[in-house]
């Protein structure tokens, strides 16, 4: 009883490192997107500069990809991308800036993410594994590629199945006097 204070028995704490945070998985794409230059990559000032863009289905299932016929109406459902050599945008058109052409947002709905109703529309176009398509984009209908000088092209298609941007490869278009 002298020293006022009791023992008790003693304990060891194993300090263990921290779980791994928990990293959501990024969703694999359905689809691929390659573009070409129709023609080849040099024209004249005043030539169109027209693309041909390939989406494959790239997944193990079949997937519903909305499309149209009508190839101006193709902005609703892929992005162009165009930079000047200097890294500058060229101007939009009226077309251009009209279908938010340059913006990450994906295609309007009237519901989850259906587009508005478009000319000669195909809703919900099935592609089975390793089917491809080919569509045709005029980059003029876009921008104003009016100016000579080299421009870096690449267009984004959106996914309806993971619901991300796909982004295709990247060319570069020589625009001659």
């Amino acid at each position: 009883m002298g020293k006022g204070f009791l023992d008790s028995n003693t304990i060891t704490v194993k300090v263990v490192p921290g779980a791994t945070p928990y990293v959501a998985p990024v969703p694999q794409p359905s689809i691929s997107a390659t573009i070409r230059a129709v023609g080849g990559t040099t024209v004249s000032t005043g030539d169109k500069v027209t693309l041909e863009v390939v989406t494959k289905n790239i997944s193990d299932h079949y997937s519903n990809q909305r499309t149209t016929r009508d190839t101006r109406d193709l902005a609703r459902f892929y992005r162009v991308d165009v930079q000047d050599s200097q890294g500058g945008v060229p101007p939009e058109t009226e077309l251009g800036q009209a279908s938010g052409n340059r913006g990450d947002v994906p295609p309007p709905g009237r519901g989850p993410n259906l587009p508005p109703p478009g000319r000669e529309d195909v809703l919900g176009k099935t592609y089975a594994p390793g089917e491809e398509r080919t569509q045709i984009i005029v980059v003029n209908d876009l921008y104003d590629l009016s100016q000579p000088g080299h421009y870096t092209i690449q267009v984004r298609r959106w996914d309806d199945d993971t619901k991300t941007w796909v982004k295709s490869n990247t060319i570069t278009v020589t625009v001659t006097p």
